[in-house]
């Protein structure tokens, strides 16, 4: 999601970097909170609170242009999304529903409820998985060049990056490259 096709809400962007010990033991919000000393003097209920916060400003918008590439694309291609988020995925699922969209996904991972996220390998393998195909049948989209083109291409999966910004690649090189999504489905 993040920049992808959804907007405004992006809190995993370029500019934060996890180290590689980090990918696949990332805690979510929530499990932070219950082991840094910072939020001992809060409540359960107020962590809560603090969580939906916290998710708020973690949700964007899928602008209508975008729902509509999405929708010409899952009437030829079997859609999934995996999508870096630090809070409940509920949040996430409720969203997508409200932007009538959660159902034109076959599949959706959310890092939050598998303790890792991208680039690790684990949640491309997984929608593999989930898809039953080998990761070299998968196109994967998505505007981060180092977790989501590093990340699907060292998950054997061809990649197209969102690069909206005119940025670099340094070193693996993306299948494609587009400006925007709309791309896709322009002939």
């Amino acid at each position: 999601m993040g920049k992808t096709f959804m907007f405004g809400g992006d809190r995993f962007g370029a500019s934060q970097n996890y180290e590689p010990d980090y990918f696949d033991n990332f805690p979510t919000v929530r499990e932070f909170m219950d082991i840094d000393n910072r939020f001992i003097m809060y409540d359960s209920y107020e962590k809560d609170l603090l969580e939906q916060v916290f998710a708020y400003h973690e949700c964007g918008s899928v602008p209508d242009e975008c729902k509509d590439v999405l929708l010409k694309l899952s009437m030829s291609h079997r859609l999934g999304l995996i999508s870096n988020v630090w809070c409940n995925s509920s949040y996430y699922t409720n969203k997508l529903k409200s932007e009538n969209i959660h159902d034109i996904f076959e599949h959706v991972i959310f890092s939050s409820d598998h303790g890792t996220v991208k680039p690790s390998p684990k949640l491309f393998n997984m929608a593999a998985g989930c898809f039953g195909v080998h990761p070299s049948d998968i196109l994967f989209i998505g505007d981060n060049y180092k977790r989501d083109v590093i990340g699907s291409m060292n998950a054997g999966m061809k990649s197209v990056w969102v690069n909206k910004n005119d940025e670099m690649y340094n070193g693996i090189k993306p299948d494609f490259e587009i400006k925007h999504i709309r791309e896709l489905v322009e002939s």
